[in-house]
């Protein structure tokens, strides 16, 4: 079944945010797009994990609502395709029968939140909410790095390879997915840009010579569209003009086949590095405007404090942790310190007696000493 005629997929506003509604049931399909368009968002409706995923990869979503038994590809295919594909958008379950099992295998698949059937509306809203301000990438780097595994944050950057030769893509996507990068791949200009757009990746292999669209127009477009993105060109028999017109239409730099591969994934670190001061850049800046649209102080303390929890999770986890420790400590020391304060003032007010008496005992010797010496003096003659 297509998406219904009210959610066609329209460019959104720029303060509309896009989540995706999958499921067959077209009654609790149209109930969820409502409350979604009732809360200012872009609803986008489809029946089915298939449908659901050309629109992810045509158009791009901010959240992905989705059921898990569906007809052709069920909700956990769907989330590994989407996980494969690169999309950022976090995946929130609606199912009725679920084991602790399931879920737990949902969890692992880095699903954001489940909800049970019947829903709970007030639940949902929330959930959505969360789930439009939770960044997943980050979030499941530190759910992973909590438990000591290797995340998505030292994947770093997704690339985007785009040649219309098979055994140079494949080439590619070997040693970028061994270098721990996110890989999606083209066959042409047009895929090229679709894709992008769609997976928000950080770095495109653009090939200049390739069928349809080719690389040179790919990359103003790309630049056009994605002004973060960087684009490396790779060319076999491209002229000095050619890579001239691609390094002033944007390019960042290019590469002759047959390329140094070395020099290569050189370029691509140092851009990676880049990328990711740009996205803290750009993360921070966004946090700046949502708490200056806070408008009070203590909105503005809401909002930042959100953002560190969000960012800082297991750090302040670690803090907190270190706190209560070490107020369990203050407080098993307090008695200890308080019986050895005790002693000691016992030991220094029986000091400051034996001194006294000692003082005492000097002065009465002194006394008898000036008695003796005195009748001493009396007798002499």
């Amino acid at each position: 079944m297509a998406a219904s005629p009210t959610h066609e997929v329209d460019p959104p506003s720029p303060a509309a945010k896009r989540v995706l509604v999958v499921d067959d049931e077209p009654a609790l399909r149209e109930l969820l797009c409502r409350a979604l368009e009732h809360d200012g968002h872009t609803a986008l409706g489809a029946s089915d994990g298939s449908e659901a995923l050309d629109i992810a990869r045509k158009t791009g979503v901010d959240l992905v609502i989705t059921d898990i038994w569906m007809p052709r590809m069920n909700g956990v295919e769907l989330v590994e395709a989407l996980s494969q594909m690169g999309c950022p958008a976090e995946v929130i379950v609606l199912s009725a029968h679920l084991t602790a099992a399931s879920t737990e295998k949902l969890h692992s698949l880095g699903v954001f939140r489940v909800l049970d059937k019947p829903l709970d509306i007030g639940e949902f809203r929330d959930a959505v909410r969360r789930g439009l301000e939770s960044d997943r990438r980050t979030r499941l780097s530190e759910d992973l790095a909590s438990r000591g595994i290797p995340g998505p944050a030292e994947r770093r950057a997704t690339v985007l390879v785009a040649d219309d030769d098979d055994n140079v893509r494949e080439f590619l996507r070997t040693a970028l997915a061994s270098a721990g990068y996110f890989v999606e791949e083209a066959r042409s200009g047009e895929e090229a840009i679709e894709k992008a757009l769609a997976c928000g990746v950080d770095l495109v292999l653009m090939d200049l010579n390739m069928p349809g669209m080719g690389g040179r127009e790919a990359v103003k477009a790309l630049r056009r569209d994605l002004r973060d993105c960087f684009v490396i060109c790779i060319t076999g028999e491209g002229s000095a003009r050619e890579i001239a017109a691609a390094l002033a239409g944007g390019a960042t730099a290019c590469f002759r086949k047959p390329f140094d591969l070395d020099a290569l994934m050189t370029e691509v670190k140092r851009l990676d590095l880049i990328s990711a001061h740009r996205r803290r850049r750009n993360r921070w800046e966004a946090i700046r405007r949502q708490a200056a649209r806070a408008g009070s102080i203590s909105g503005r303390l809401r909002v930042w404090l959100r953002c560190c929890r969000r960012r800082h999770r297991l750090r302040l986890r670690w803090l907190v942790a270190g706190a209560v420790v070490l107020m369990i400590v203050a407080a098993a020391a307090v008695p200890v310190l308080s019986a050895w304060s005790a002693r000691g003032t016992r030991a220094a007010a029986s000091a400051a007696e034996t001194v006294g008496a000692t003082m005492e005992s000097l002065r009465r010797v002194e006394g008898y000493l000036e008695r003796d010496e005195a009748r001493e003096l009396q007798r002499q003659p």
